[in-house]
């Protein structure tokens, strides 16, 4: 007799079928990778990769890493790092977790990271202490929890923590330009998942459109489109994904042994206006004017020193609309000029939360910071916030520890190192049995000393940070003018000062921390001051390959040696190593750029368009393309009329978009005196000595030109 057929219900028919569907289709995508890797397509974007070095097992930092959140033509990283896969005894390893701030951000060589680890190293002398920044620019948690996890291989001891700066501008926040916010974390997982993966670059290469998502770095500016205000129901969502990702690296480090620290966030308050403000929705047109026209008459005051008057006015504003970010900064002034300290910090507070241009960590995220630590027994809260507020002027961060919004000078960045510092005695003591020689921390100026932080650093920082604020969104604070006029005084002084005796004495606080402290962050630094102060060339291009030959993995300083290589002729020598950097990096448009330069100075005029035009291609305009391919197409043939036009037709552009282009300039007039307009010509030339007046070639024409008039 015949059973009859078992009959199973349609759940479970449709669960195995689930199962089996995601099985097959997860074999499908291993293989798939596993393919194209051997197939030499797409790239690895594992935070670190496994090599070998002098006979060595290393793991290496991995420049492509940042590829699955920001896109292939944006070069950011971590500072690199190659780790010994055997750990030494006596060896200690601390991993600094974060966003720019963390890195050090203009200067990671004087950052917060290197200086805790010069202080260690004097307390711990018969210990190798090894503090790796693996922070990166522009990051968030999204991406801080899978560095993280990548690093529990690398036999950690310590976690140290410092971010919230990029929630809402990182990837996945709600004024990301990279990637959009989700709301699950899973997904976001999953994303990032096929983002990283070889199918996935494919993908995004060659089928998938991204338009308005950027195709180069382009700093802060890039977010200006996309402000969040406080009261933007996204915003919750952005809280409720740090404090989950918070917890999953506690969680993380709690399961695995390594000690986790954290820091609450410090920003700048008092010298860093609002970078945007919205007003009310609900205000209705007629209120707007009348807002408008009051909060004028309120500045006015405010600029003549009636400080008294401008509060009045304030304060009545606040009743018509409370959520305009600069009115609480403008009321902050007020409060500070009539010693109302309190007060002002509160409302310096207020208008760094109602920035709708959220650069800057607010209350919410230090909230946030505090109470997820406080439930996990092996995390350990630093206040660093506190510190610097400690060491502020009443109390406010502002310059005195800070560059600009949220970046520390050497000053903060030495606070935070010293805040973090008795925690990690604390925890090595503790977990490792290591005792220190002593608890007490080195001074800052033994700090500089160390790590040669001179006269002509500071020159170079603060031109960087001046140069910094004439881009948006700084151009749009309302105490620009404010901060650029410090910057101003800081650098004519600096530049004054920078004497023979001083120069000199760089030189030895170079030669004594390379001998007694070298790094090659030293390194790095003395090339630079011999490239752009000293002009010995030799030196800089010795210890730029000292560079290479430590990370020669990592291809910036592929591009620093080859434009040494230029300055001193070796044209041959500077391609192949542009060659080399752009062959790892091909994406990243200013290595196409140093490639098509430098074939062009070897006459190869042809090809050098060729690339050039391939670079504005992506840009449109860029400047160092435009002026080269006009170059190129003047120097194939100087006399012929059709390689004139095209020659000025680029080099007009470069003066439309920076009249200061003097070689632009000399340029076009060049071509004008063989064309015979000479009166275009000696005007073109005048005007390039009046801005350059040690410009030689112009003064070697216009004389020419000037004689065969009389």
């Amino acid at each position: 007799m015949n059973q009859p057929p078992i009959k199973l219900p349609k759940w479970k028919i449709a669960l195995f079928s689930c199962v089996v569907t995601f099985v097959l289709l997860g074999l499908i995508l291993v293989l798939l990778e596993f393919s194209m890797a051997r197939a030499g397509s797409g790239v690895a974007t594992s935070f670190y990769l496994k090599s070998v070095h002098e006979g060595e097992q290393v793991s290496l930092s991995n420049q492509y890493f940042m590829r699955q959140y920001f896109g292939a033509g944006i070069s950011r990283g971590s500072m690199p790092f190659r780790i010994p896969e055997d750990k030494p005894e006596n060896s200690v390893r601390i991993f600094l977790l974060g966003a720019s701030a963390a890195q050090g951000d203009p200067a990671p060589e004087y950052g917060m990271g290197r200086q805790l680890e010069i202080m260690l190293e004097e307390q711990f002398p018969d210990q190798s202490i090894e503090v790796y920044n693996v922070a990166i620019t522009a990051i968030n948690s999204h991406v801080v929890l899978p560095i993280m996890r990548a690093c529990l291989d690398l036999d950690p001891d310590l976690f140290i923590m410092y971010l919230g700066n990029n929630e809402v501008v990182g990837p996945y926040g709600a004024g990301s330009v990279f990637s959009p916010l989700v709301k699950y974390r899973w997904l976001i997982a999953l994303q990032t998942k096929v983002r990283a993966s070889r199918y996935g670059q494919w993908i995004s290469s060659n089928l998938k459109k991204d338009e308005g998502k950027p195709t180069e770095w382009g700093g802060m500016e890039m977010f200006l489109d996309n402000p969040v205000p406080q009261n933007d129901s996204r915003m919750q969502t952005v809280y409720l994904h740090y404090k989950n990702n918070l917890r999953a690296m506690f969680k993380t480090g709690s399961q695995h042994g390594v000690p986790v620290l954290i820091s609450t966030v410090a920003v700048n308050l008092k010298d860093n206006a609002p970078f945007g403000s919205q007003h009310n929705a609900a205000l209705s047109e007629d209120e707007l004017k009348t807002w408008e026209s009051q909060y004028s008459e309120g500045n006015e005051k405010l600029e003549s020193g009636q400080v008294d008057q401008a509060l009045e006015i304030y304060k009545e504003l606040l009743k018509l609309d409370d959520q305009y970010a600069e009115l609480h900064f403008r009321i902050a002034e007020c409060y500070l000029k009539n010693n109302q300290i309190d007060l002002a910090k509160q409302a310096y507070e207020m208008a760094r939360d109602l920035d709708v241009l959220r650069f800057r960590a607010d209350s919410t995220i230090n909230k946030i910071i505090q109470e997820t630590a406080a439930d996990f027994e092996a995390v350990t809260l630093v206040d660093g916030r506190k510190v610097i507020e400690e060491h502020s002027p009443n109390g406010i961060p502002g310059t005195e520890v800070l560059y600009e919004h949220v970046h520390f000078n050497f000053t903060g960045n030495y606070l935070l190192a010293k805040s973090f510092n008795p925690a990690v005695v604390e925890k090595l003591e503790a977990e490792r049995g290591i005792k220190p020689e002593s608890n007490e921390v080195i001074p800052e100026a033994e700090v500089k000393k160390r790590l040669a932080y001179t006269h002509w650093d500071q020159l170079k920082i603060a031109r960087f940070n001046l140069e910094r604020l004439e881009t948006p969104p700084f151009t749009f604070q309302s105490d620009i003018e404010k901060q650029k006029g410090k910057l101003v005084k800081e650098v004519d002084a600096l530049s004054s000062g920078l004497t023979n005796q001083v120069s000199q004495d760089v030189l030895a606080e170079y030669e004594y921390a390379l001998k007694n402290y070298p790094h090659w962050f030293i390194y790095d630094n003395f090339a630079d001051l011999h490239v752009y102060a000293t002009g010995n060339l030799p030196i800089a291009e010795e210890y730029y390959q000292k560079v290479i030959d430590e990370y020669p993995h990592d291809t910036r300083w592929l591009d620093s040696l080859g434009l040494i290589k230029i300055y001193t002729g070796k044209y041959k020598e500077a391609e192949k190593l542009f060659r080399a950097s752009l062959e790892a990096e091909p994406n990243i448009i200013e290595k196409k750029v140093n490639l098509g330069v430098v074939i062009g100075m070897q006459g190869r005029h042809e090809e050098a368009i060729n690339l050039l035009s391939e670079v504005t291609a992506v840009t449109g305009y860029h400047e160092q393309a435009y002026f080269n391919l006009g170059l190129n197409h003047f120097n194939q043939n100087t006399s012929d009329p059709e390689n004139q036009r095209e020659a000025l037709k680029y080099w007009q552009v470069v003066i439309e978009n920076n009249p200061d282009y003097t070689d632009a300039r000399f340029g076009v007039a060049n071509i004008y005196a063989r064309q015979g307009k000479t009166s275009q010509a000696i005007q073109g030339l005048k005007a390039v000595l009046a801005k350059d007046p040690n410009h030689q070639r112009s003064r070697a024409l216009l004389e020419q030109l000037t004689n065969n008039l009389k």
